[in-house]
């Protein structure tokens, strides 16, 4: 029932408090529901967060772990070459 009906069948004063006190715990309903609302956008908003979190953390550990690969390539490279130019000097290719 909507305020207007109300007052149209109960009128009067009575019926007016009766409408602020109808107006208010529907207020406060709304208000309760709002919040939890809220509160479960609130609560799904970290948990995406919690998990991008987890995500970019694997992410940058596997970043990490195919730059330290390449970097022990690298030093397996410049060990082979260092041991190929000894060579050559040894045979006296050197260039």
């Amino acid at each position: 029932m909507d305020i207007p009906s109300f007052l149209a069948t109960y009128g009067g004063p009575g019926g007016l408090a009766v409408a602020a006190v109808w107006w208010a715990i529907s207020d406060r309903k709304f208000s309760a529901e709002r919040r939890a609302e809220l509160r479960e956008d609130i609560e799904r908003e970290q948990a995406d967060n919690t998990r991008l979190r987890e995500d970019l953390a694997q992410e940058s550990a596997k970043r990490i772990a195919a730059e330290s690969e390449r970097d022990q390539e690298r030093a397996k490279r410049i060990t082979i070459e260092d041991q190929l130019r000894l060579l050559l000097i040894e045979r006296g290719d050197d260039q």
